[in-house]
């Protein structure tokens, strides 16, 4: 049936069979009511547990696998310098008090003076940024990863030298000139082909080149 909010006797209608509907629910209920409150009681043993109680055994439940989580990690854990501390702390074997080392090494005092100086006498920040600028990063700072002329930082310190590369044409060219049997001709299969063979084709010449 169509809902018409407009046709009084509809509604009349409607509110009739809800009434009849509570009624009959209400008539249920009473019936079995006794049925219904003997299976609503608690029939189980309540501890009446608190809420820190509970926690604090779940939280118990868990320390044996943290324990044993925490000895395969001390046993795999890096060693870390702890920096920006205010006093030694004594945690574990894992964690020190470091020194901050600056990044920059001092400036000079010549170079610093330049910044105080007149613009007319050559000082300024812009001088002071030039003056700074035509020294290689290794004198500026205390751990320079490389500088703009050299491949790598501070390589004459190091025991393994920087030289020419070993495949390249300038290597080739510089083994075969410095060696003590001197220069030597080309290879065999590098002479240009000996015999020629033309197939012709139609109209069409294919030179085949042949040793």
């Amino acid at each position: 049936m169509s809902l018409d909010y407009t046709d009084e006797a509809k509604h009349k209608f409607m509110i009739e069979c809800n009434n009849k509907a509570n009624q009959q629910r209400t008539r249920w209920f009473l019936r079995h009511k006794d049925k219904l409150v003997e299976r609503a009681r608690c029939t189980e043993k309540n501890k009446h547990y608190t809420n820190e109680e509970i926690e604090e055994t779940r939280l118990k439940a868990s320390f044996p696998a943290l324990s044993q989580q925490h000895e395969v990690a001390a046993r795999h854990r890096r060693r870390c310098l702890l920096t920006g501390a205010g006093e030694i702390t004594a945690l574990g074997d894992a964690i020190l008090k470091s020194e901050e080392f600056p990044i920059m090494k001092p400036v000079d005092s010549n170079e610093a003076s330049i910044i105080y100086k007149e613009l007319a006498a050559g000082g300024g920040r812009r001088a002071y940024l030039n003056a700074r600028q035509r020294k290689l990063p290794e004198l500026k700072y205390n751990d320079c990863p490389t500088t703009n002329s050299e491949y790598g930082w501070a390589l004459h310190d190091s025991s393994v030298r920087s030289g020419a590369p070993e495949y390249k044409r300038y290597a080739i060219y510089f083994r075969y000139a410095t060696r003590p049997s001197g220069v030597h001709p080309d290879p065999p299969h590098y002479d240009p082909p000996a015999k020629k063979r033309e197939i012709c084709k139609g109209n069409l010449t294919y030179r085949c080149f042949f040793k």
